[in-house]
């Protein structure tokens, strides 16, 4: 994943190269640091999709 490719990220890249990764490990320790902890996202298509809710 680029920046500048300007094809954008589908919830497949959204998934696998940016929550997998990064974001769900770094929600699971703020999680038990704060348990009120939200993760708020904007309901741009990859955040949205069957394959990320799935997930």
């Amino acid at each position: 994943m680029k920046i500048g490719e300007g094809k954008g990220v589908d919830a497949w890249k959204y998934v696998t190269h940016l929550c997998r990764p990064i974001l769900w490990p770094a929600c699971k320790e703020r999680m038990i640091a704060y348990p009120n902890f939200r993760l708020m996202e904007d309901n741009a298509p990859s955040h949205d999709s069957d394959f990320t809710n799935c997930e």
